[in-house]
């Protein structure tokens, strides 16, 4: 039987995976056979008996339960309408309750028996598939999924017949719980011609013997070869020829007796013997069925029976689902437009590199200039200095000229390029709506038999939110390019140290208050007497003057706003090279190329690689899906 590598989870699992796969592909869900889970529910194993019309299951099922089960009185040319069941009393409610699960229109025949030993053991007559009543096919396949053994009844007509090859390969049967059965092989010797004759033979009796295994070890043969065009390699044990009209041998000798129109054996008496050793092998062949298929289960058997259909039927129900969904090749369409070069591609063909560089270019116009920056580090450095700020305030704009004036020999930009009118995205005067349109277009054309499957077109963002959104992270980029440019600048920034912050103090107090008075009190100290004092006194206080403490007070500005001026110098300085270092990098190019692919191409790949997704997790869920406890 065919089957595919992989380990299924319980078939509620599976049927859940068959309703996700119909609702993302929009399609009709996967027929999926669940009958030999079903079949769990007992312990009776049925044995189907399926075949086409006139290929004598009736009259095999009779010859194998000794008794009348099957009798076709039905409408003339319609043959078996129902199942026919030979049941033991005991396992009657269990067999009508799994074929009745099924709905069937139809009631079930029942001949009912007292074999104890095989009371678990049914066999079940099936209506004739490949009759010209439809509904015969509809019943055989419903009932047979909940089958446990299968019998195919095959004639030296039907066996390369195109009808039983389709159904066999939809009864999902683990391939030893199926008997394929070579029935009427008195077919097989109709031509009256089927031996040498014994006197070209030299002589009789082991002739006779080998003339008759010769001709069974080529029918086997032959039947070997015709069920393995329906995908089944029977083994010898599960291979049988017979003639279930006429078990005996008397019998059969007799019917090849007529078909030969030798009743008496006088033409064809050389091949008499042979055809006797035949009967007797076709006879022993209903015996091997028999006791294959009415032999005595123990309940571990029939439990072993039963998990190995259903192992072979979730393994099929996998195969199924792959096929009815085509699951390799949608995997394979998916992975080529979810992988980067398919949307790269798109992306360079609706924004190419050209126009890209354009709108950069556009970019760095916005972008404050070196001066504006560095106004903004200084105002963040003195934020560390408050003494600083007493003269920042009112002269910070002297501090910025002269410390400007220490870098004019820089040769560096000192300040961006110009803005350029005219829309941003627009450089090339063609509207930004057509390179999103047409970046849509070419996926469209490309994937249009897939979009249509998967219904992703209704996930896509309407044409101005895509535009919109396109705006919004392009003018996002100037921005953030500063405030990266401004963190590399902090970034390098030293804290003022505590002897830093005392040094300003000192300055403050130095000139104004410090070194006058200091120069005062030397003075008295230096001078004797009393009128020596009081020229001492004089001079500390005439350094407490308003003049003395305003001249004190200019030369601290002057000094602050040297340092401020180097503060200032050294910002623009940083500015500039940490500005060259980010445009080395292509920042703007980079954020452009990422702003522009996340709004405009990316939305269009995201249900393809939502269904990719789900794709795989279906996958996982088939392969590494939990079994079930088994049947204790």
């Amino acid at each position: 039987m065919n089957s595919v590598p992989l380990i299924t989870g319980p078939p509620d699992e599976q049927e859940a995976i068959n309703i996700a796969l119909a609702t993302m592909l929009r399609m009709e869900p996967a027929e999926l056979s669940i009958g030999a889970e079903a079949s769990l529910a007992d312990d009776v194993v049925l044995c189907g008996i399926l075949g086409g019309k006139d290929v004598g299951k009736s009259t095999l099922i009779n010859a194998l339960a000794r008794t009348t089960v099957s009798v076709d009185t039905d409408e003339v040319g319609r043959g078996t309408d129902r199942p026919m069941a030979y049941i033991h009393r005991d396992a009657r409610p269990a067999v009508e309750r799994r074929l009745q699960a099924i709905g069937l229109s139809e009631p079930i025949d029942l001949t009912v028996h007292d074999a104890d030993e095989i009371r678990n053991v049914a066999l079940v007559d099936l209506p004739d598939f490949d009759s010209e009543f439809q509904e015969h096919l509809a019943v055989v396949r419903r009932v047979a999924p909940l089958m446990d053994r299968v019998i195919w009844v095959l004639t030296p007509r039907k066996l390369g017949d195109r009808a039983w090859v389709r159904l066999f390969r939809d009864v999902i049967k683990d391939t030893h719980n199926v008997y394929c059965v070579l029935n009427k092989v008195d077919e097989l010797l109709s031509d009256a011609d089927p031996f040498l004759a014994t006197s070209e033979r030299g002589g009789r009796g082991d002739s006779d013997r080998r003339n008759a295994d010769e001709f069974w070890e080529q029918q086997d043969q032959w039947l070997s070869s015709g069920v393995r065009v329906a995908g089944y390699d029977a083994a010898p044990a599960h291979r049988f020829m017979l003639a279930a009209a006429f078990p005996e041998p008397e019998v059969f000798v007799r019917r090849i007796a007529h078909l030969w129109d030798d009743p008496q054996w006088s033409r064809y008496r050389n091949d008499q013997d042979s055809v006797v050793r035949i009967s007797r092998m076709a006879g022993a062949e209903v015996e091997r069925l028999r006791a294959c298929v009415l032999a005595p289960l123990s309940a571990d058997e029939a439990v072993t029976i039963k998990q190995a259909n259903r192992e072979c039927e979730r393994r099929a129900n996998v195969a199924r689902l792959r096929e009815h969904y085509r699951l390799e090749e949608l995997r394979e369409q998916l992975s080529f437009v979810c992988d980067e070069a398919y949307s790269a591609d798109v992306f360079d063909e609706a924004f190419p590199a050209e126009w890209r560089g354009a709108v950069a270019d556009r970019l760095r116009g916005r972008l404050r200039t070196d001066r504006q920056l560095a106004d903004e580090v200084l105002e963040s450095r003195v934020d560390d200095w408050p003494l600083l700020r007493l003269v920042h305030w009112p002269f910070g704009w002297l501090s910025r000229s002269v410390g400007g004036r220490l870098l004019a020999s820089d040769t560096r930009r000192s300040q961006s390029v110009a803005i350029v009118s005219g829309d941003l995205l627009e450089p090339d005067a063609r509207p930004i709506v057509d390179r999103v349109k047409l970046a849509r277009s070419r996926v469209l054309g490309d994937q249009g038999v897939l979009i249509d499957r998967l219904g992703v077109e209704s996930d896509w963002p309407g044409i101005d939110q895509a535009v919109r959104g396109l705006r919004g992270g392009v003018d996002a980029i100037t921005p953030r390019f500063e405030a990266r440019l401004l963190e590399g600048i902090q970034s390098r920034r030293r804290q003022p140290s505590v002897f830093a912050k005392a040094a300003l103090w000192l300055i403050l107090l130095w000139f104004p208050f410090l070194q006058p008075i200091s120069a005062g009190l030397l003075a008295l100290l230096a001078e004797g007497g009393s009128v020596q004092i009081a020229r001492g006194l004089y001079h500390i206080v005439l350094a407490m003057s308003a003049a003395h403490l305003l001249a004190g007070f200019a030369v601290v500005a002057g000094i602050f706003l040297a340092i401020l001026a180097a503060m200032y110098a050294r910002s623009l300085k940083l500015v500039r090279k940490c500005r060259a270092e980010l445009e080395e990098t292509g920042v703007i190019e980079n954020d452009l190329r990422a702003v522009l692919r996340y709004e405009s191409v990316e939305p269009l790949m995201a249900p393809f690689r939502e269904r990719l997704a789900q794709l795989d997790s279906i996958e996982r869920r088939l392969i590494e899906g939990q079994m079930p406890s088994p049947i204790a």
